[in-house]
């Protein structure tokens, strides 16, 4: 990403914009107030601005993370479903999740009594802190801990189980060094951290036509290798210019899950409050809104699982894009 004045004439194209790559062809502006912070890390660059059309936006390496236009969308998205299919969650594990959004959807569960959340980039949560209001109540609330660290050490150490994994990390296409994190290996490890009816649920990257193959299917399928039962669901999120895949994995029956038939009453038993955008009728439509050519990739998932058996897989993701996918 990267940020340029414009005055072609043209009154709507006059002011200040950042432009945002969505694949090496395409990329897509939006035209911004000001900056508000901008540093560097230990671990990447970490940038809020504040914008027209999407308020205030956290952007790392210049990549859109979350906008408080439509942060509440993609993060009823990642968390509600897995909730409601687990039905009474008591102990909730979030991986990454660092302006505090997937918290606050957490903590609208009725069951809820821990939510532990570990994020590796305390420069990025304390600008959230700061920035980000509407998720204020988060960081103080007596069920909320949170760890800066990282995610997988902090995993790999600690054999608490949970009800729920949620795994909110930068895409594995972007960041070399997040792979191991999306791993069949690392998953593995995820799943015996699951108590007995556990759920796992990670954002998924772009379920875009345009760039839907680059890491989506390579998630879902990993998913896929390790629990009996997979889900992959999209919904369009405006700030990030594309449709957001998001993928689920569990042992339990997920028939029932799929139909929607009991999403609106299990909302209105087991979340306090009112939710924006996640019902009935988005959840069926999230699970089925994924193309003909992803569905038809996917006959053949074990081809995309991330592990060390598959080296090609690894490269690929990491940055090497001559490796034959």
């Amino acid at each position: 990403g990267g940020h340029f004045s414009m005055n072609d004439g043209r009154q709507w194209l006059r002011g200040t914009y950042s432009y945002l790559p969505i694949n090496q062809d395409v990329c897509s502006m939006f035209r911004i107030k000001g900056l508000l912070f901008e540093g560097k890390s230990d671990f990447q660059t970490v940038e809020v601005m504040d914008s027209y059309a999407f308020g205030k936006c956290l952007v790392i390496d210049g990549e859109i993370q979350s906008t408080t236009f439509d942060e509440a969308l993609y993060h009823e998205m990642l968390v509600q479903p897995a909730m409601l299919l687990h039905g009474n969650p008591k102990s909730v594990f979030i991986g990454g999740g660092g302006e505090g959004g997937t918290a606050r959807e957490v903590l609208k569960c009725k069951s809820l009594e821990k939510v532990v959340m570990v994020d590796i980039d305390g420069v990025c949560v304390e600008q959230c802190k700061e920035n980000f209001g509407q998720n204020q109540h988060v960081w103080e609330h007596e069920k909320f801990e949170l760890v800066i660290g990282d995610a997988m050490a902090y995993i790999n150490e600690n054999e608490t189980k949970y009800d729920v994994i949620i795994m909110d990390l930068a895409d594995p296409i972007e960041c070399g060094p997040a792979v191991p994190l999306y791993s069949k290996e690392f998953y593995e490890v995820l799943r015996s951290r699951l108590n007995p009816g556990g759920v796992f649920v990670t954002q998924a990257t772009s379920a875009d036509l345009l760039t839907y193959d680059e890491a989506l299917p390579y998630i879902a399928a990993t998913v896929k290798a390790v629990w009996e039962n997979e889900i992959t669901y999209s919904v369009y999120v405006p700030s990030f210019q594309s449709e957001w895949g998001f993928s689920i994995g569990t042992d339990v029956p997920v028939d029932e899950f799929k139909s929607g038939a009991t999403i609106d009453s299990d909302i209105a038993k087991n979340i306090e409050g009112e939710l924006e955008h996640y019902d009935a009728i988005r959840h069926v439509g999230a699970i089925n809104n994924l193309s003909k050519k992803y569905r038809n990739m996917m006959e053949n998932s074990e081809e995309y699982v991330i592990c060390d058996e598959n080296p090609g897989v690894l490269q690929y993701l990491a940055g090497d894009t001559s490796i034959n996918k």
